[in-house]
């Protein structure tokens, strides 16, 4: 979590917590729980708004029902960063372009990437 925060191979640590949560629901929800946690945190301290992006970039690495769940509700997060990237992936979830547990994927097409700031 703290290599996600500050942004130090927050993409492997990233790929990692996605790793250790395929391998079981209990994994997941603690895994997803605790970015939770940290986008929560992050809220109330004065964290850049790049830390609460990457928080929620991290749950697109996140097999499972409790990520998109929580991608939704980032999905109108009053920070516009964050909404963005949220909305992004929840659309990528449904377009089936991020992989579920057992390697599956239900689509192929991309939904535009969000607008950089």
């Amino acid at each position: 979590m703290a290599m996600i925060v500050s942004g130090s191979r927050d993409v492997e640590a990233a790929e990692t917590l996605g790793a250790l949560a395929a391998r079981s629901s209990e994994a997941e929800r603690s895994i997803v729980g605790a970015l939770a946690e940290g986008l929560e945190g992050a809220r109330s301290v004065t964290f850049a708004s790049g830390a609460r992006s990457r928080l929620a970039q991290a749950l697109g690495e996140i097999p499972g029902s409790a990520a998109p769940a929580l991608l939704r509700r980032l999905a109108g997060d009053p920070d516009p960063a964050v909404a963005r990237v949220a909305t992004y992936l929840v659309g990528l979830r449904g377009a089936g372009n991020i992989e579920e547990p057992g390697g599956k994927r239900s689509g192929t097409e991309k939904p535009d990437a969000p607008p950089r700031d």
